[in-house]
């Protein structure tokens, strides 16, 4: 599943998902697997996928998909 702008935004809104949280500012969103909270991530991106991928680098489960947009270009450039 691809994440779009306003699922982000709202993943923001909603929190700190993490036990115990004690931040008073979340602006920022982190991405890691609840799996393993304290675990390191893989990031990767395959030309064929469009997409990038968040995964568990412990047990390699599936944290998020970003869509990645293609720039279009004009077909002749003037000056």
């Amino acid at each position: 599943m691809a994440s779009y702008a306003e699922d982000l935004e709202r993943m923001i809104a909603s929190g700190c998902q993490a036990p115990g949280c004690t931040h008073k500012d979340h602006g920022t969103l982190f991405l890691h697997g609840k799996c393993h909270f304290k675990g390191k991530v893989e990031v990767s991106y395959t030309k064929d996928s469009g997409e990038i991928l968040v995964a568990c680098a412990e047990c390699q489960k599936e944290i998020a998909r970003i869509a990645v947009a293609r720039r279009t270009f004009p077909a002749t450039i003037k000056n």
